[in-house]
């Protein structure tokens, strides 16, 4: 995700000449806004320089690149009168966001290690304290000084056009770390070679403070809850406490809110409450607020009004401070949940007492050549399952919320489904690996088999496999299609990521018991854009065609009946970015009856003539996990 947007960034920069030359023909004036119009931009900062909102732009240049970016957004409506109208709209919200920005930043930069220490061979090479954070909400650490004095430890782009932490010291050089974060894990190179360095991180500012304040937040918001504990922390570096800043940023997402869906009342109502006596009374009220707003296309709205990217009150910077608020609960602190799911949580509760029996189910009819596919969306109930039928469950990209999910009860489920992503951004090396086995484990408990994948942000889950160190429960089998990735108690039935399920419910490899059972193959193949890149676990260089087409034979090989990748097939709910090898291989493939996956935040089900497919991610593109399930059943064939 980020390494794609930041070449389209660099290049769209408001700095960058070909967009200051593009601005001038879009930008509007107080007598038209029509197509191909060239006027000065100085008439219109002068029209919009009195409004109220405008002043939370930083400066006339902060105004000035703001409404450059939003009449490129608009520059394709004809009418001047709509033109105007939504441009202005839309530096309104971009106003508005600018706040919530600010937020968010002081509430990462508290669940960020306040400083990092890097040895090489028990001696200290380097010692960094946090000072910020980068454009994407990373926190840089630096030594404070300037020149060539400065020692530094943040992210940045490579030479090849990946992304990578940088180290910066008068011992080393220059050291870059093949991982997602600097403390957990990973591989150093200095000068292109291994270099065995330990980074140690300190406590985060809310370390100290966090079981006071699960136990208020944890179980979700209450109106009468025991607020002492957040009116009592100040972790922020500054006289605000956490009751308050938890105030601000439900308030100024309910104002950014109300203003994507239009309700300028709403959110002038929101405005005037930034300054509450009761903190807790505004809480509650944020949250039937956002509450109610759970089965709304916020992503719709958003992406309608706020410019793609290019600005800092972008579409794209959006789903980076989101994706960053629930990352750091998860990795910077990994038991730090409290503040920045809170939200998300709560939503996701509500949202789930709304549609809590509701399933979307699908029959798969038939064998041989005459198999069809019927769906149910919205389902509450199920048809009984014929004899000789197993029912599949799918989820995907999970992202940490596997806790959280309503997984359906007493519908004789016979098989999960898990098509990768359980992490965010890397997760917290062994920690996460760990997190994921207890969870199969409680799951196990629930279902015959579990069939899951590794995701592009499963990095501890590759590298505990490959290390010999996973620990499934029997009935877990992790698919991969590249040899050594099979393990525990079933490993021998797996080859190449297969397996096939005997209508007994017992396992065999795919050649043996031909023409019986279900075969079921998987990989957590989805694309790289570059060799190296922060998340990029079980993936593949999108350059690399015969690597890909290799993946993609190996897959479909055994003939198998239901296919399982991280990554989407081109074209069918794939946000632009599927696989065209990979859907090449499924079409040409006539046993394949449903293929499942995930890696785009798309969910969907598509019924073809021969083959369903399903994204199965049960998170939206902000990260709320509110989805049906999907279910589903396939006759297992009879020797």
């Amino acid at each position: 995700f980020g390494s794609s947007y930041l070449r389209l960034k660099s290049c769209l920069s408001p700095r960058h000449p070909w967009l200051r030359l593009i601005s001038g023909s879009v930008l509007f004036t107080s007598v038209g806004l029509a197509m191909g119009d060239q006027p000065d931009i100085e008439v219109m900062l002068k029209e919009f320089e009195p409004v109220e909102w405008s002043k939370k732009f930083t400066g006339q240049d902060g105004l000035k690149t703001a409404l450059s970016a939003a009449a490129k957004k608009h520059e394709k409506i004809v009418d001047p009168k709509t033109k105007k109208q939504k441009i202005a709209k839309t530096l309104e919200v971009m106003a508005n966001f600018d706040d919530l920005i600010k937020i968010v930043k002081k509430v990462c930069m508290a669940f960020c290690p306040k400083s990092m220490t890097v040895k090489q061979n028990g001696a200290i090479v380097g010692q960094f304290d946090i000072v910020g954070l980068d454009g994407e909400g990373r926190a840089i650490y630096s030594n404070g000084k300037e020149g060539e004095e400065e020692q530094s430890l943040k992210w940045g782009k490579r030479e090849d056009g990946g992304l990578s932490w940088f180290l910066k010291t008068k011992a080393l050089g220059t050291a870059t770390l093949d991982a997602a974060l600097p403390h957990h894990g990973g591989q150093w190179l200095v000068n292109g070679k291994p270099a065995s360095l330990e980074v140690i991180a300190s406590e985060a500012a809310v370390s100290k403070y966090r079981e006071r304040i699960e136990k208020v937040l944890k179980p979700g918001w209450k109106s009468g809850c025991d607020d002492s504990p957040l009116r009592e922390a100040k972790i922020f570096g500054d006289d605000t406490t956490a009751l308050t800043t938890l105030r601000d940023l439900c308030v100024n997402l309910c104002t950014l809110l109300h203003h994507l869906t239009g309700d300028r009342e709403a959110a002038k109502a929101m405005e005037q409450s930034k300054t509450p006596a009761d903190d807790k009374t505004v809480i509650t009220e944020c949250m039937e607020a956002l509450g109610s707003a759970v089965d709304s296309d916020v992503a719709k709205y958003v992406e309608e009004i706020l410019p793609f990217f290019g600005v800092q009150q972008s579409y794209v910077q959006l789903l980076i401070y989101n994706c960053r608020l629930l990352n750091v609960s998860d990795c910077q602190s990994p038991d730090q949940s409290w503040l920045p799911r809170f939200l998300h949580r709560d939503m996701l509760r509500r949202w789930q007492d709304k549609h809590r029996k509701e399933m979307n189910y699908l029959q798969c009819r038939g064998a041989g050549e005459g198999w069809s596919w019927n769906q149910r969306s919205g389902a509450t109930s199920l048809s009984r399952k014929d004899p000789g039928t197993f029912r599949f469950q799918v989820i995907s990209d999970t992202h940490g919320w596997e806790a959280d999910l309503l997984l359906p009860e007493d519908q004789k489920v016979d098989c999960l489904l898990h098509c990768g992503d359980w992490m965010m951004e890397g997760g917290t090396g062994k920690a996460s690996a760990k997190a994921v086995c207890e969870w199969l484990k409680e799951m196990g408990k629930i279902y015959k088999f579990i069939f899951f994948l590794g995701g592009n942000h499963d990095l501890p889950i590759m590298e505990a496999c490959q290390a010999g160190e996973l620990d499934l429960p029997d009935n877990a089998i992790l698919l991969h299609h590249e040899p050594g990735f099979a393990t525990g108690k079933h490993a021998a039935h797996v080859v190449n990521g297969a397996v096939r399920l005997l209508p007994d419910g017992k396992l065999s490899k795919p050649d043996a018991n031909m023409g019986s059972g279900l075969v079921i193959s998987g990989s957590g193949l989805s694309l790289a854009n570059f060799p190296w890149s922060g998340n990029r676990a079980f993936q593949l260089v999108k350059d690399d065609t015969e690597a890909r087409k290799a993946a993609c034979d190996t897959l479909i090989r055994p003939n198998p009946d239901i296919v399982m990748t991280h990554g989407p097939p081109k074209d069918i709910f794939d946000e632009g970015r599927g696989d065209e090898i990979l859907a090449q291989a499924l079409d040409k493939c006539e046993s394949v009856k449903i293929h499942v996956y995930g890696h785009s935040h798309t969910p969907g089900v598509q019924i073809g003539k021969r083959r369903a497919s399903v994204n199965a991610s049960v998170n939206s593109v902000f990260y709320f996990a509110g989805q049906q399930p999907v279910i589903f059943d396939i006759e297992a064939k009879t020797s």
